[in-house]
């Protein structure tokens, strides 16, 4: 019987609600550039956005693998729907259908910048890697015979030799961008149960999850591109891993593993330190799950029933607890960081149980204070912004007759009173967003 992992899903109309979380680092735009926020807002200084995209599956657990493709836009796979979809940072969608049933593999952009993810023949399981263009042509290459152990059933992801691995029941395996496969067997046989995760370690070699859930002992294997060797580490043993699934690379060239109690350290040498997570806030136990983050941070999405999104603090060994809004967002699960810097996660929609694609702006716009009373016609006062990667803002009375407002500093505007009254100040930015400030001239 096949094993299917659930992951996550999106769908898009946009939505916002304030933000309910501990502060977090601010960080720069993921090119270098003044990007952030680029999500638009919805509401003074709100954090949570929700995208409900129309796209072919209607189910919950069937959005998967967030990648950012080479054109800057994310990309993942619609599981239920069989098909990829590409989303825009304004919520746009595109979605391409593939061939054969897709799998639970996540996607990995290839040297070649194409896509590369999981499929199957539902009637005789004959697994496939399926390599998609960006303008929807998939080609599907068979994976060994046609059983249901010679599926890509765990992660994919780019090696240092320029190949995409994946992960299946009793191989990890690689394809070149011409096609060929190499199988690689797992040292133990009893490794099949529960494939998981895949990513490229800072040492260059690959690294996976395997096992745990009560079947086998939870494994995190290092992998050799060169040769396709394997040295396992049992983290069962080693730091009580129930069950691994999801991995990432970390900002301190470490391997960071998803235990769920816990998310555990692995350094080249393997060397195995569990740091347990907030009892609130047990990690998800899903691939696709963990992300590195700027400035030193990890980010996943919690366990369903936990439904947080939460950043470590690598450095300061502290976890920060974001709780979407409930009317929102619910069970936030596969994350990345987007090429707006923004972190990215599938969800749930409460209102309607479909999948939905949240965004968490980090440091959104905001402007201090939100209401402003002046005494007589004459008297000033200072509106201060604050918006992490971005330095030009706009400024508009919605009545000059009352107020008016013009720039005084890099961050600040001044509003200077005319007459007795009450009108609005709108301060915007370059990508829509806007924060309105109430005024009342006495």
């Amino acid at each position: 019987m096949r094993i299917l992992r659930c992951l996550f899903s999106y769908s898009l109309l946009c939505a916002v609600a304030a933000c309910s979380a501990s502060s977090v680092p601010s960080i720069p735009a993921s090119d270098g550039s003044s990007r952030i926020p680029l999500v638009r807002q919805r509401g003074a200084g709100s954090s949570w956005v929700k995208f409900l995209p129309k796209t072919t599956a209607t189910g919950t657990y069937t959005y998967n693998g967030l990648v950012i493709g080479p054109d800057h836009n994310v990309w993942f796979q619609d599981v239920q729907g069989n098909g990829v979809v590409r989303m825009t940072e304004t919520g746009g969608v595109k979605e391409y259908a593939v061939p054969n049933t897709e799998d639970y593999s996540g996607i990995a952009v290839g040297a070649d910048n194409r896509f590369y993810f999981g499929g199957y023949n539902s009637s005789t399981f004959q697994g496939y890697v399926d390599v998609m263009t960006q303008s929807g042509t998939t080609t599907a290459y068979p994976i060994g015979t046609s059983s249901n152990t010679d599926n890509l059933s765990g992660g994919v992801a780019e090696g240092p030799d320029g190949n995409i691995w994946f992960v299946e029941y009793h191989h990890v395996g690689k394809i070149t961008t011409s096609g060929a496969i190499t199988q690689y067997s797992y040292p133990d046989s009893s490794y099949y149960a529960n494939p998981g995760d895949i990513v490229r370690g800072s040492d260059g070699n690959m690294w996976v999850t395997l096992g745990g859930g009560g079947v086998n002992p939870a494994y995190v294997v290092k992998v050799d591109p060169s040769s396709g060797m394997m040295t396992s580490y049992n983290l069962t043993s080693l730091v009580a891993c129930p069950f691994d699934n999801a991995l990432t690379e970390g900002p301190d060239g470490n391997v960071w593993v998803d235990c769920g109690s816990s998310i555990v350290r692995v350094t080249p040498a393997g060397v195995a330190t569990a740091f347990p997570t907030p009892s609130n806030a047990a990690a998800g136990e899903v691939s696709g799950d963990m992300t590195p983050g700027a400035a030193q941070t990890i980010w996943y999405g919690g366990a369903a029933a936990s439904g947080k999104l939460v950043q470590y603090d690598i450095a300061a060994n502290k976890f920060h607890v974001f709780t979407p809004p409930t009317k929102l967002l619910s069970q936030p699960r596969v994350t990345l960081m987007g090429p707006d810097g923004n972190q990215w996660f599938s969800a749930v929609d409460p209102n309607s149980g479909r999948m939905a694609i949240g965004v968490y702006v980090l440091a959104p716009l905001r402007v201090s204070p939100l209401q402003l009373t002046l005494n007589a016609p004459g008297a000033t006062g200072t509106l201060t912004v604050s918006e992490s990667g971005v330095t030009t803002w706009s400024a508009k009375s919605s009545n000059v007759g009352v107020a008016t407002v013009a720039p005084s500093g890099t961050d600040t505007f001044k509003v200077t009173a005319v007459s007795s009254g009450t009108c609005t100040i709108t301060i915007s930015d370059q990508s829509q967003n806007s924060v309105v400030v109430k005024v009342t001239v006495n």
